[in-house]
């Protein structure tokens, strides 16, 4: 099982040498192509789902939107913290890191305009999966985005069917 401690995100989690050089301001090739596609606008609610470091969080928060962090870990949360802390103060005001899991969060519907969820699906059982997309389609708006990156798994081919059922039906 994997630890998810400070030693994980910042030495073995993939970007972490882009991370350790920037602290978060210079992103992998995965985390700038997901705020590339995100299309995000000032007036964007983000929610990231599994934040890591928090370098998502810091990029829509430049981009002047209000942005969730969520992740289970405590060492996550306080990473991200860490990373959030270079963001000048106006826009810092508009984050919020909360450590929970993926299947506990609970915000009212269509309430996020853009979630994402890099390198967070993996790590989920079919039934947290399952659970986790369907808490994203209700807190999405209707014409927000849900950005999914993932590396190939057992779970790849399901990872899509389910998307598919609760986004495309």
């Amino acid at each position: 099982m994997i630890k998810y401690n400070k030693d994980y995100f910042l030495k073995d989690c993939g970007g972490c040498e882009r991370y350790q050089q920037s602290k978060g301001k210079l992103l992998n090739d995965i985390l700038q192509f997901t705020i590339n596609i995100s299309d995000l606008l000032p007036t964007h609610k983000v929610l990231d789902i599994g934040c890591g470091r928090g370098e998502l969080i810091f990029h829509s928060a430049l981009k002047g939107c209000e942005v969730v962090g969520i992740d289970v870990s405590s060492d996550a949360i306080e990473i991200s913290y860490e990373t959030i802390s270079q963001l000048p103060e106006t826009l810092r005001k508009n984050v919020k890191l909360m450590q929970k899991s993926a299947c506990e969060i609970d915000f009212a519907d269509n309430f996020f305009d853009r979630i994402f969820l890099t390198d967070v699906v993996e790590h989920l059982t079919d039934e947290e999966l399952k659970k986790v997309f369907n808490i994203c389609r209700r807190l999405l708006r209707d014409d927000g985005k849900v950005i999914i990156h993932t590396a190939p798994t057992l779970n790849y081919l399901k990872i899509g069917q389910y998307i598919r059922k609760l986004f495309y039906c």
